[in-house]
């Protein structure tokens, strides 16, 4: 029955993230193929001369970097937005009737909506994470190879950090709904404001503990005095908040289980 309820909050959910994804990925390729200062453009393979740019070219370049980075933020909020509404309308609106009429547990429905968020997340940062690699020139050639110092595990381990960041973000969405719908007016309200309140928490306590980390580990203070950290400080940087956002979830799971068990959503 879980893999079914997956099957139906994906089909309802992914529609508007795979249009958004697609768009993504277009304009990152239309920016990588009018780079000027590749052998795309700027190199006869035959007399070795050196073709300048068009300003037609210089300009679509332009701008599809900025709608690029526009694509990624809107893919992002789609993501999350999506989750949340689905979330909202499957358990609190007028269809969450039919879901209580199904011979279901709880906590399953609940499994489907995080596995269903998870899936959309990976979904959005997997797009966001190829179309970078038209950041990078050569990424035909080297397709793997990606990032300012071609480092593939610190790219892996943002990759996941930001994986569990969302998630927690998402999470946070949860809570807020699962609490603003404890209260008897003004649910929508008291929704976000709760999910606000926890996110703000949780944002918080990862910035102490990044702080506490770099005073008792001395080599760490370098991300604070440094333009330019070394890639094995940075690395433990993003595996200490991967770590941070890991607990969290794992915190943030059963409460929000348990006060859907508790919650008379009837």
């Amino acid at each position: 029955m879980l893999v079914k309820l997956l099957a139906y909050n994906l089909q309802r959910l992914i529609k508007p993230i795979l249009i958004c994804a697609g768009l993504t990925v277009l304009t990152a390729l239309i920016f990588y193929f009018t780079q000027y200062d590749t052998e795309f453009i700027t190199h006869d393979t035959r007399t070795e001369e050196i073709i300048h740019a068009s300003p037609f070219i210089v300009f679509v370049h332009g701008l599809f970097y900025n709608l690029y980075a526009i694509c990624g933020v809107v893919l992002t909020v789609i993501t999350l937005i999506r989750i949340w509404s689905l979330f909202q309308k499957n358990l609190y609106s007028d269809e969450a009737y039919l879901t209580y009429t199904l011979p279901i547990k709880r906590h399953i429905i609940w499994a489907s909506h995080c596995l269903t968020a998870l899936i959309a997340i990976i979904i959005c940062m997997t797009t966001i994470l190829l179309s970078n690699l038209c950041f990078n020139q050569d990424f035909i050639s080297a397709p793997f190879q990606f990032g300012a110092d071609h480092e593939p595990l610190l790219n892996t381990i943002s990759y996941f950090c930001l994986i569990l960041q969302l998630s927690f973000i998402a999470m946070c969405g949860f809570l807020g709904i699962i609490l603003g719908h404890r209260h008897t007016k003004q649910t929508e309200l008291f929704s976000r404001l709760w999910g606000f309140i926890v996110f703000t928490l949780g944002e918080a306590l990862l910035l102490l503990t990044i702080f506490l980390f770099t005073k008792l580990n001395p080599a760490m203070q370098e991300i604070f005095q440094q333009a330019r950290p070394s890639i094995e400080c940075l690395q433990s940087l993003i595996t200490l908040v991967a770590i941070v956002y890991a607990i969290y979830l794992l915190i943030l799971y059963p409460v929000c289980q348990k006060l859907l068990d508790s919650a008379d959503l009837n």
